[in-house]
């Protein structure tokens, strides 16, 4: 994360938030397993960032909120998932 400059932004964002993103209670286990790093230079831009319960009863949701201002331009075209990737069997493993 140092080396290329990365921060947990929860983190960063609730220094003294304690929370986790799975919860076990049948093995006694929690963790945050699910969080978003990003580069240092971009928390200004971020708005938002919480987690919330989901439909997984050990996981809960994360959600990041963003605005980008004129420096980050879009790149050309649209990204299109590879479909004969679903076909690869070590894909799909």
């Amino acid at each position: 994360m140092k080396e290329i400059n990365l921060i947990d932004i929860y983190c960063t964002i609730h220094p003294k938030r304690k929370t986790v993103a799975y919860e076990s209670t049948s093995f006694k286990l929690k963790s945050r397993l699910d969080f978003f790093l990003t580069k240092s230079k971009l928390a200004t831009n971020v708005t938002r960032v919480e987690t919330r319960a989901s439909v997984a009863p050990d996981h809960k949701a994360i959600f990041l909120s963003m605005t980008l201002d004129d420096e980050f331009k879009r790149g050309p075209g649209t990204w299109k998932f590879n479909n004969p990737l679903l076909q690869d069997e070590n894909y799909l493993n």
